[in-house]
């Protein structure tokens, strides 16, 4: 009677934290998971720089990230100012970098973007205006 009770029910944090746990995980939460994986990697015997470490934190938490937002929660704050945004400005003010900003880090001077508009903006003009040179003998037809 108990089992299917939990059926509808995911499992805890194997590490005791109060958060749900998944099957992927190894019974850990996002967070407890990124953590075990990080002391695994420390803990291996090759020579491991804190650059790599870094990357894999990185990567952690881009998965973490896709992962909690299937779940309907997730990261809302801006790039540059760690503001909390609103569901609203979460789907308006993404940048073409990639970034999710504020309304005053929204514009790329306010916010170090990588993405060069003005290479963009010449290369579409160059593609929507080709050069057209008029004939230089006007009574040919």
């Amino acid at each position: 009677m108990e089992s299917q009770s939990n059926m509808g029910n995911p499992p805890l944090c194997s590490k005791g934290c109060g958060f749900y746990g998944t099957v992927g995980n190894k019974s850990m939460c996002s967070k407890c998971y990124a953590s075990y994986l990080k002391e695994e990697l420390l803990s291996m015997p090759t020579c491991i720089t804190p650059a790599m470490v870094a990357s894999v934190e990185k990567a952690l938490d881009n998965v973490s990230v896709s992962a909690s937002e299937s779940g309907g929660v997730t990261k809302n704050k801006c790039q540059s100012c760690k503001k909390r945004l609103g569901p609203v400005e979460m789907i308006g003010l993404k940048c073409r970098c990639g970034g999710v900003f504020c309304t005053r880090h929204r514009l790329p001077e306010y916010h170090s973007c990588s993405v060069n508009y003005k290479k963009i903006g010449q290369e579409l003009l160059a593609k929507q205006n080709p050069v057209c040179k008029g004939d230089k003998l006007e009574w040919r037809v």
